[in-house]
This record gives structure tokens, C-alpha cells and sequence, in this order.
């Protein structure tokens, strides 16, 4: 999930919990490499005609590139 997800999602009043578990959480940056990384899922992705959702693209290739695992309940993907 990213931080935009999760503030953008949030009411008011939950802004304050989230803030909180925020501070407990590693936040990965998106950054030059990330991106690059992106771009290279979406050309591997068009060779196969397939397409993924950006914000699902935006944490597959931030996971690529810190050698995490990406799930999803998305059946789609």
C-alpha cells in the first residue's frame, strides 16, 4: 500500500491513528531507479498484452528494486 493510499482513503478523524502507525512503519521512497523499474514491468507487461493498474505498477516495482515479494488480491493482475 502506499502512503498516498492511505492518507487519501482517510477521513478526518482517522488521520490522527494513521500519523501514528506511520511513525512505526519503513516508508520507501519512489525515486529515479523505482521509476525506471516501472517502466520496464509496463514493457513487460505490453509484450505479454497485459496492463496493471498504476498504483498496483508503483508498489510491484518499488518491491523489485528492495528484492520484497508483491501480493495481491487483485485477480485481475
Amino acid at each position: 500500500i502506499t502512503e498516498f493510499e492511505i492518507f487519501n482513503g482517510a477521513s478526518d478523524g482517522n488521520k490522527a491513528f494513521w500519523n501514528e502507525l506511520m511513525a512505526y512503519m519503513v516508508v520507501l521512497n519512489f525515486d529515479s531507479q523505482t521509476a525506471r523499474e516501472a517502466a520496464q514491468i509496463v514493457h513487460e507487461l505490453k509484450s505479454k498484452r497485459k496492463t496493471m493498474d498504476k498504483p498496483d505498477l508503483f508498489i510491484a516495482a518499488t518491491a523489485r528494486i528492495h528484492g520484497l515479494k508483491f501480493d495481491t488480491f487483485n485477480t485481475k493482475h
